[in-house]
């Protein structure tokens, strides 16, 4: 039986505590708590609830409480009131539902004439309607243009005509399409770095979607859901915000002038440090050796190769006892610039004192010295 009631919208307190009730006859709530099994605390909060419901009721008797059960008929009243309540609602839920699937449609087609279709109907949506204000495309592969290209341009021309502005992303691969497109009067296109070859199309507009599959037939899917336009929507312009936007010969041409400036500025910096007579030596952030000119090779007397990536402590086995290791440490933290005059080399390195200059540099340690004769 309890579960019976729970099937009506009762809860499990509830049930036992009416059930209870029932056989008890009219009755405390410690005797209803101790014969039903349920906590006095939880007994008084279900005992109210179904006063609220109209299924129990009580009387004082002195300054106790009684409570007592009301005929179970009365649950047949309840459960006819909410099927009345539920009817009268009833044709707007339909109608609701209806208008639901309305407004989420989904068109399946094949073949190139599938593609065609759906970009007719863009720019018959954009003429006739006017309810959107921009078309957005991703994961446009190079070779999709050339499958279609006559009516591509076709298609262009007329929504230049509209004046209706569409975004591109395409594949690393297309940058001369993307050069092309950007061109275009009311035309953006973009690629997004390490992307080649994407199998399928994303474009959006209005509320609608469509997915442009290149298989063999091409597959075409149309999805009228505004939901699921804004959720594409959304996607589309984090992809757009990680896209390179500038026209990709540009970038290709300003790499190739950055790389070669880099590649001077490198000769350029090898020839500083290998033409002057001072040894230098440039450590990271944790004093592991990155770069080393051809005097400190020489007063090291090991091969470049053997020295870098060497932490200095393996380099120089003195500099810690001597302090210097803290001070460039140091030197590291506050950017101070540490000079120390008529240092003794270790004993493997021989050769005259020297003076030691310690600077940083970037975030690493630069140490330059000259010998004292």
């Amino acid at each position: 039986m309890e579960k019976a009631l729970e099937e009506v919208g009762f809860s499990k307190n509830e049930s036992k505590v009416y059930l209870t009730l029932l056989n008890l006859g009219p009755s405390q709530a410690g005797a209803i708590a101790e014969k039903s099994k349920v906590y006095r605390t939880n007994v008084y909060e279900s005992l109210q609830r179904l006063i609220e419901k109209g299924l129990v009721s009580y009387i004082f008797k002195g300054h106790q409480k009684i409570f007592q059960a009301e005929d179970p008929t009365k649950i047949m009243n309840i459960l006819k009131e909410k099927e009345e309540s539920f009817r009268k609602i009833l044709p707007q839920l339909t109608l609701n539902n209806k208008l639901a699937k309305n407004k989420e449609k989904v068109t399946i087609y094949e073949g190139i004439n599938g593609v065609k279709a759906i970009l007719w109907d863009v720019l018959k949506d954009k003429e006739e309607t006017n309810s959107f204000n921009e078309v957005l495309a991703f994961g446009i592969a190079k070779d999709s243009f050339w499958k279609m290209r006559t009516f591509a341009n076709q298609y262009h021309k007329k929504r230049i005509e509209l004046k209706l502005p569409q975004k591109h992303l395409y594949d690393e691969n297309a940058k001369r399409r993307i050069a092309f497109l950007n061109k275009m009067s009311y035309t953006e296109a973009a690629y997004i770095p390490n992307t080649v070859n994407s199998p399928a199309v994303t474009q959006i507009y209005g509320d609608k979607v469509a997915f442009f599959i290149w298989s063999d037939p091409i597959l075409s899917i149309l999805i009228e859901s505004k939901r699921m336009a804004e959720m594409y929507r959304r996607y589309f312009y984090i992809l757009y915000s990680i896209s390179v936007r500038e026209n990709p010969d540009k970038v290709l041409r300003e790499g190739e002038e950055l790389k070669q400036k880099l590649n001077n500025a490198e000769e350029t910096l090898n020839k500083f440090m290998n033409s002057t007579e001072e040894g230098f030596l440039l450590f990271d952030s944790n004093l592991n050796l990155v770069e080393v000119n051809n005097a400190a090779l020489t007063r090291i007397k090991l091969p470049r190769g053997d020295l870098i990536g060497k932490n200095i402590l393996e380099i120089s086995p003195d500099v810690k006892e001597s302090g210097r290791y803290e001070t460039y440490l140091k030197v590291l933290k506050t950017g101070e610039v540490f000079i120390v005059k008529d240092v003794k080399p270790h004993e493997k390195f021989g050769g005259p004192n020297v003076e030691i200059k310690a600077v940083r540099i970037g975030n690493g340690l630069g140490i330059v010295y000259r010998d004292l004769w």
